[in-house]
């Protein structure tokens, strides 16, 4: 999920500065009048109906093409490489199949983020709102016990931000420690745990993650872009070689208590969607709006590739390893064979690169949280590094607490995954539905129509805390018994 590439050069997503930034007035987006969000001082249209964007703003707008390439690298990146372990938990058809039904769930909540965030911006005649304002701004609008807490809710949404990067960056961590344990061990006889490698991988990480500048950092998303395209190719010309029978792979396995599964499979499944944070700030900066969302715009099309990418890559990798296969696919590669040696050295300094943009969004978080309150020059000349390193250690010493990539992918997924995909989506469509506009109200069917669609989404998001809720427990749990 590198969201940085589109932040160009701003201090983060969801912080003060860039929250701020996108308006016309650099004022915080929500005023409130007896207990009611007021509207923004009127401005200039464009033709969706949104405020006309500042030249500041505009400048760093992107074309469809651009957006849509940068859709796809959000979603298309480590995660594709755990669906045959997810697969492998459930079944080979009904692997395939979960992943079909929770890439479509997943769909329907991008585009409902979206929506919401095109509703908003119409309704207040904003330019532009990110997840964090956006969640306040429908906070504000829906029942009356929720419009007390939305300033509340603003810091609970930033707040699961800064945790998923951080979740994101020790399964980065974990990964290349795998990769690296088993390429050292081609070039020096003796054969290492998993931990050392990870205290390796993080020392050599310092460099990058003291990094403030997004500008020095842009080169390895290019990168990135070019070794996902190239994972891709590989993946699926080398599994797909020598295939057995599909008779040969159980179709179900998830009712066996040493797999167990189903649960843990979901929230696999659940870090695959970590491009969530990437939506909002590619929507915010498309030439053309109108085009991105909806089944048929950009990000319905995106998303259509990205299932089949992922129901693919699961069917075909489990069918091809079988009991072997590894958490990340490129695992169950040869190392011995200089292709696949290559590919593996790759995607660790991509895993390196990603760790450095990832923790340029808690790391901002954290500190302007803390700048404010501190009075000394050296500190606030220094104190963003001391976060950095802080944030660093905090992540090598997680890691190595819990090393396996198999325990730390449905935690996060389950924890972060799930509560920015599967939860917040349909409660804030909920919101934005609670109170119908006029129009809504013209017919009988219109009401009709309106209510079943509010049934629609609080079911969505009582079946995404369920998801949560549970494959967060059972994760934990897993891990307890796993090091107890």
């Amino acid at each position: 999920m590198e969201l940085q590439t589109l932040v160009s050069n701003r201090t983060g997503y969801g912080t003060k500065s860039e929250s701020t930034e996108l308006y016309l007035d650099g004022k915080p987006p929500i005023t409130h009048c007896n207990g009611k969000p007021a509207l923004p001082p009127a401005g200039p249209e464009s033709k969706d109906g949104c405020l006309a964007l500042s030249e500041s703003y505009t400048k760093d707008q992107i074309s469809d093409f651009v957006g849509f390439m940068h859709f796809l690298r959000g979603f298309v990146g480590s995660g594709f490489l755990v669906m045959p372990y997810a697969v492998k938990l459930v079944g080979l058809w009904s692997g395939a199949i979960g992943i079909m039904a929770m890439g479509w769930m997943a769909s329907f909540n991008i585009l409902t983020l979206i929506n919401c965030s095109q509703t908003m911006c119409k309704r207040y005649n904003l330019p532009a709102l990110d997840y964090v304002d956006l969640f306040e701004y429908a906070m504000s609008i829906g029942p009356q016990c929720s419009r007390n807490f939305a300033k509340t809710a603003k810091t609970v949404i930033a707040v699961v931000l800064t945790v998923a990067n951080v979740g994101y960056c020790i399964v980065y961590i974990s990964t290349a420690a795998a990769y690296m344990q088993q390429l050292v061990p081609l070039y020096i006889d003796n054969q290492l745990f998993l931990r050392p490698y990870i205290v390796v991988f993080c020392v050599m990480a310092i460099p990058i993650c003291m990094t403030t500048t997004l500008t020095v950092l842009a080169p390895f998303s290019t990168l990135g872009n070019i070794v996902s395209c190239i994972n891709i190719v590989i993946v699926f010309q080398y599994m797909c070689k020598d295939l057995p029978n599909v008779d040969t792979r159980p179709w179900f396995t998830g009712v066996y208590d040493d797999r167990g599964l189903v649960l843990i499979a979901i929230s696999n499944i659940m870090f695959s969607y970590e491009g969530i944070g990437s939506v909002l700030p590619i929507e915010n900066r498309i030439v053309n709006k109108h085009q991105y969302g909806g089944w048929n715009g950009l990000a319905g099309l995106g998303m259509t590739i990205v299932v089949c990418l992922y129901t693919a890559c699961g069917f075909f990798g489990f069918l091809k390893f079988g009991e072997a296969t590894e958490p990340s696919l490129l695992l169950n590669l040869p190392s011995d064979q200089a292709l696949y040696k290559c590919i593996k050295v790759l995607n660790v300094f991509v895993l390196y690169s990603s760790v450095g943009f990832q923790i340029f969004v808690p790391s901002k978080v954290i500190w302007q949280g803390i700048e404010r309150r501190v009075t000394s020059g050296t500190l606030v000349k220094y104190g963003e590094y001391i976060v950095r390193l802080l944030i660093m250690l905090f992540m090598t010493l997680f890691t190595m607490a819990v090393p396996n990539m198999d325990l730390l992918l449905p935690l996060v997924g389950a924890m972060c995954g799930s509560s920015l995909a599967f939860v917040f989506p349909p409660l804030m469509m909920t919101f934005i539905l609670w109170v119908p506009e006029e129009k809504d109200e013209e017919s009988k069917w219109k009401r009709i129509k309106h209510k079943f669609k509010l049934l629609l989404y609080i079911s969505l998001f009582l079946l995404g805390i369920n998801f949560t809720l549970f494959g967060t427990v059972d994760a934990v749990l897993r891990i307890i018994n796993r090091y107890a």
